[in-house]
């Protein structure tokens, strides 16, 4: 049964000459597109942005004109949560999940489920200390979509493999980690710099845990490029603290010093102290006196 999405979808296609084909082209099959149009299958919430991209129209100007209510309501908290999250304030994005409909959320497709889980663990570990309560939602959020054996991860499954690792040192999500970092590298698909980063940094955390000193010097120079840009600073003490104790561990140690010392003093002047404790605490225990 056509939906009002999907006959506001058809609309603005057929108005703009457009086949389901061409469309679909880089997004999702043509028989997504169809299914959308045709049967009301609600599409993910970054396909459903990229398809309205194409037709040159907005998401609210869409569920509008379908007269969805609930889900123009939704997006709109979308937004919001999305722009809370990247200024890192949980509290205000606490607020809006728990303002959410239960039967708005549980009408949402699985992945904005997800997403929408992974920002309650967040909100639990950062802003209530809660690390089992927080490592049991996301474990839950993980298994709605995770094909265990499969090679190919959304950008949900990412952010909660790496929330899960921060908590418990648990090989098996380690596992996943490294191949969630590895399908991005071969594939280079499109997720948010933001996202990349998160997960280059849990790698950085792996290597560095387990002293894999070389492996740990490749994901430091890897990612160092897009660390630098302007909305990723808060990596790079990270990057530089890893990439000087890989080096001073390969034995290039004046310049492993030099590293670690730009990222203490970039620790200092972002007031990371938290970041400039525990480096200080690992060079104690690596032996490293950059001080030499």
């Amino acid at each position: 049964m056509m939906s009002g999405l999907g006959k506001a979808i058809m609309q603005r296609r057929i108005a703009k000459k457009m086949s389901r084909n061409r469309l679909a082209a880089g997004i999702c099959s043509p028989n997504a597109v169809q299914k959308i149009e045709l049967y009301g299958t609600i599409p993910r919430f970054d396909t459903l942005a990229k398809l309205l991209a194409k037709l040159n129209c907005s998401i609210d100007e869409v569920w509008q004109e379908a007269n969805v209510e609930n889900y123009s309501e939704y997006t709109t908290i979308r937004k919001e949560i999305a722009y809370y999250n990247k200024k890192h304030n949980y509290i205000h994005v606490e607020h809006l999940i728990n303002g959410i409909d239960p039967e708005i959320y549980n009408s949402l497709p699985l992945d904005e489920q997800q997403y929408l889980l992974y920002n309650q663990a967040a909100v639990l570990l950062k802003v209530h200390g809660k690390t089992d309560e927080a490592c049991t939602v996301a474990e839950n959020a993980l298994e709605l979509t995770l094909i265990a054996e499969g090679d190919r991860f959304s950008e949900n499954e990412m952010l909660l493999i790496n929330l899960i690792t921060s908590i418990r040192q648990n090989d098996y999500f380690w596992y996943l980690l490294k191949k969630a970092y590895i399908y991005y590298l071969n594939d280079r698909i499109n997720i948010a710099d933001k996202t990349y980063m998160t997960i280059a940094n849990g790698m950085l955390q792996y290597y560095f845990k387990n002293q894999e000193w070389q492996k740990l010097l490749e994901v430091s120079i890897e990612t160092e490029e897009d660390g630098l840009e302007e909305d990723m600073l808060m990596y790079v003490t990270n990057i530089w603290f890893s990439k000087g104790v890989a080096l001073y561990k390969l034995n290039s140690c004046d310049k492993g010093r030099e590293y670690i010392k730009n990222a203490m003093e970039h620790c200092l002047l972002l007031k990371q102290m938290r970041n400039y404790n525990y480096f200080q605490q690992h060079l104690v225990n690596l032996g490293i006196n950059i001080k030499e």
